[in-house]
């Protein structure tokens, strides 16, 4: 993903976790690592950019996690945690401040940012679901590993 200043973020997986910010105008590399948190990318859906509170943030799904981390100085804001769910490979941003998440089980989650909790889990699918996007005010298309493409209004 590129985020301002002539920075791409990506996220490594099992084997080096942590967060690597490429700057292409000064040709370095970053390694980012939490003290408390292993950050490791389980999907390619895995990142989103949302604004929220004037705030410019990623949102980073992780093995049962979401990060919310500022984007200038990579610093962790927010944490949501979804004790019951396996991999979280895609993060979608709504704009009522929620976040909605799938993974390789056959539910989204919808974690609510301002009240940092878990708003609703709901089955949709008889498989894993790799890709979640948003097409109008709270329409999602979802597709699964049951072969099918939904269209569903959020609530």
């Amino acid at each position: 993903m590129e985020l301002s200043n002539y920075r791409i973020i990506f996220c490594s997986s099992f084997l080096f976790p942590g967060l690597f910010i490429i700057n292409y105008k000064r040709g370095t590399i970053q390694k980012k690592n939490y003290k408390n948190h292993m950050i490791k990318c389980t999907g390619t859906n895995g990142f989103h950019k949302i604004k929220y509170k004037k705030q410019n943030l990623i949102a980073i799904s992780d093995k049962g996690y979401v990060y919310l981390i500022d984007e200038i100085n990579l610093n962790i804001e927010k944490v949501f945690k979804e004790e019951n769910s396996n991999y979280l490979w895609c993060v979608y941003y709504l704009n009522d401040y929620s976040i909605v998440t799938s993974g390789n089980d056959n539910y989204i989650y919808q974690f609510d940012i301002e009240k940092e909790n878990l708003e609703s889990k709901l089955k949709i699918h008889d498989g894993y679901i790799p890709s979640i996007i948003e097409i109008e005010n709270r329409i999602l298309v979802t597709c699964s590993y049951d072969k099918k493409i939904r269209f569903w209004k959020l609530k």
